[in-house]
């Protein structure tokens, strides 16, 4: 899609020409007449507090500003508008945006945002372009999703964020996944629950499971003894296992991306009056352990929330004891080809969003912040390959969903050690 400036910013010929629309800003007293003009009382209310915007912010008019949507076919028609909201110090604007009803389902949304941000992006001191959606609005984060936006993992007034970022710049993914962890957390994510007191107190009876996987509690055996070992849970924060761990002896190490998952670890480790080092920290970076430091590493399903696999097995490796066991939950990359009534093949792997946009935009479709599929050559033979030998395995379901109820396994388990020599 081509974009045409046309005259000075600030200039009454000023506007940007896509291929069917002409963007402009306009005017507070074009903005008054189109008010007194306008039939519908919910753009007349629209379009009254756009201009109390600009009013109340007359030091950012370039960015306090509405714009309109005109077709460039048929002058004078009014498809729609968006505003620029102000730029501040950390070089974000936001925009906001409408479509008329009966202009929708012909893409103009999509052009004039794409557009608009381009330019915006273009101006001095930008750095982001911002925008905020109502959760039920499937439209509206289609829109964005087509223009390269992706999910800040934060709420607003309205609702989800998302960003589009000046090209050279980049939000890591794993930031996103933080914050958007944290928000599922604040909504009830059953991953971020943190045991009971009552669950931590029959754990040290010796009544307790965990899991690596939604639905099978991993085999007592796999553990063994605990007493007294060493034992790095690994983006295993939420106070849902290491807890237990803790209830049976053993002296627990915690990282964990989330800031919500790792303050939760510290409010059982509180409440219940045991001692457990805990990190924040990124899985994806060389690990802040010393070699050889841990007895056990127990890492559930979270490595799809990765990009690469294969570091972490090698960074495992090197920090667990000869003869140290790594037990660890993976993907089993089914989940990432199906669509989400799980009836029909629809993506091609590997899912990385990274790289194929309409992966992206399905991941915020569903608000399943940025994940990827895994191979078992990544998965088994990544272990493998850092050194450890493959001991045991079991596979598990969604726990929910039609693949489950059809019994199809998605996930995987594995026991794998460490050689003494």
């Amino acid at each position: 899609m081509g974009i045409d400036v046309i005259g000075e910013n600030g200039s009454e010929r000023f506007a940007l020409q896509t291929d069917r629309l002409l963007l402009y800003p306009i005017s507070d007293e074009d903005m008054k007449a189109l008010i007194g003009k306008e039939s519908s009382t919910e753009l007349k209310q629209a379009y009254s507090e756009m201009l109390q915007g600009c009013v109340r912010e007359p030091e950012n008019r370039i960015w306090y500003a509405v714009w309109m949507m005109e077709l460039k076919n048929s002058p004078g028609t009014i498809v729609g508008d968006f505003c620029f909201k102000g730029l501040g110090t950390d070089g974000m604007v936001e925009i906001g945006y409408g479509l008329r009803e009966s202009f929708c389902g012909n893409g103009y949304m999509t052009e004039a945002v794409k557009a608009a941000s381009m330019w915006a992006l273009a101006q001095d001191g930008v750095t982001r372009v911002e925008a905020e959606t109502d959760p039920d609005n499937r439209a509206s984060r289609k829109v964005l999703a087509a223009c390269g936006f992706l999910p800040t993992g934060t709420t607003g007034e309205e609702g989800p964020r998302y960003v589009l970022l000046k090209k050279g710049k980049q939000t890591a993914y794993q930031d996103i996944n933080a914050d958007t962890i944290d928000r599922w957390i604040r909504e009830g994510w059953e991953w971020g629950k943190p045991i009971s007191h009552e669950t931590y107190e029959k754990a040290k009876q010796g009544e307790w499971d965990v899991f690596l996987t939604p639905t099978k509690p991993v085999p007592h055996e796999w553990l063994g003894e605990l007493r007294g070992k060493k034992i790095l849970g690994l983006a295993s924060g939420g106070g849902q296992q290491m807890p237990v761990f803790a209830a049976l002896g053993a002296c627990c190490t915690v990282l964990d991306y989330s800031p919500l998952q790792v303050e939760s670890e510290r409010l059982v480790a509180e409440r219940e009056g045991y001692d457990i080092r805990i990190i924040r920290g990124d899985m994806t970076k060389r690990l802040p352990f010393e070699n050889g430091e841990f007895d056990l590493i127990f890492h559930p399903v979270s490595n799809c929330y990765v990009e690469e696999v294969r570091p972490i097995w090698k960074e495992c490796f090197r920090v667990l004891k000869p003869g140290g066991l790594l037990l660890s939950g993976t993907d089993h990359y089914l989940n990432y080809i199906v669509d989400p009534e799980e009836k029909q093949i629809v993506n091609t792997l590997p899912f990385n969003p990274l790289r194929d946009p309409e992966q992206m935009r399905q991941l915020q479709e569903e608000d399943a912040g940025v994940q990827f599929s895994h191979s078992l050559e990544e998965q088994i033979g990544g272990q493998l390959e850092a050194g450890f030998r493959l001991l045991a395995l079991y596979e598990d379901t969604n726990g929910e969903g039609r693949l489950h109820e059809m019994n199809i396994p998605t996930f995987l388990a594995m026991r794998s050690q460490k050689p003494e020599t």
